[in-house]
């Protein structure tokens, strides 16, 4: 039987990598995005020309290295600036996540991609089920100056340039609150797993509300 594809999603700091690696620890296969995407800048030559011909040698260390922050810091705060480094990244990245979805559906796990972009990069329609994870603002702004230590802008920039989540909450199948401790976001992802994933398929509520709120 074809493995179940699981889309992870959900706003910066919302709380969406916990959460996929708890679905992921109950018997799937974990698929990182932001890993994938780091990796392809790392490895990938033609990538870096690019990204150093449209923003400059400034972003690079003297071993050729990417700083991520600062770029980051540059694009999140400028659409225009960020559409490009999307155009360029995207094409390499959706290739790559898809390959690897295709290459770890061979054992039969489900296969639970954390992924940010899934509606952005219109690749939704490659899931069977999509999991958008929400936490108040306050809880996302302190968990990223806390654990990133990112400044007050940094974390403005990021959310804003990111997707309405209500939209997203909107299209998901399944939303999650995260709105407790830790702990209790990962006991909700083993409910799932049990109630959506393992059987492959959505109740009836979920298929009429599209939400499952906890």
């Amino acid at each position: 039987m074809k493995p179940v594809l699981v889309a992870v999603t959900g706003g910066v700091g919302s709380g969406k990598t916990l959460f996929a690696r708890a679905l992921a620890d109950c018997g799937g296969v974990l698929i990182d995005a932001d890993g994938i995407a780091a990796e392809i800048v790392d490895e990938d030559r033609a990538i870096r020309d690019q990204i150093e011909n449209e923003f400059g040698r400034r972003f690079f260390n003297s071993a050729g290295r990417l700083k991520r922050r600062e770029l980051g810091r540059y694009v999140f705060g400028d659409a225009a600036a960020l559409k490009k480094l999307n155009h360029i990244i995207w094409p390499t990245l959706l290739r790559t996540i898809r390959h690897r979805i295709d290459a770890r559906s061979a054992n039969g796990a489900p296969v639970i991609v954390d992924m940010a972009i899934v509606f952005e990069a219109g690749v939704s329609d490659w899931f069977d089920l999509i999991i958008v994870v929400d936490a108040p603002p306050d809880k996302r702004k302190a968990w990223l100056r806390a654990r990133r230590q990112w400044h007050p802008d940094e974390i403005r920039d990021r959310m804003a340039s990111q997707m309405d989540v209500r939209e997203k909450r909107m299209r998901a199948h399944v939303v999650i609150e995260n709105d407790g401790a830790p702990d209790e976001l990962i006991a909700k992802a083993s409910r799932v797993y049990h109630e959506h994933v393992i059987r492959n398929e959505l109740s009836p509520n979920l298929q009429n509300d599209h939400r499952e709120n906890d």
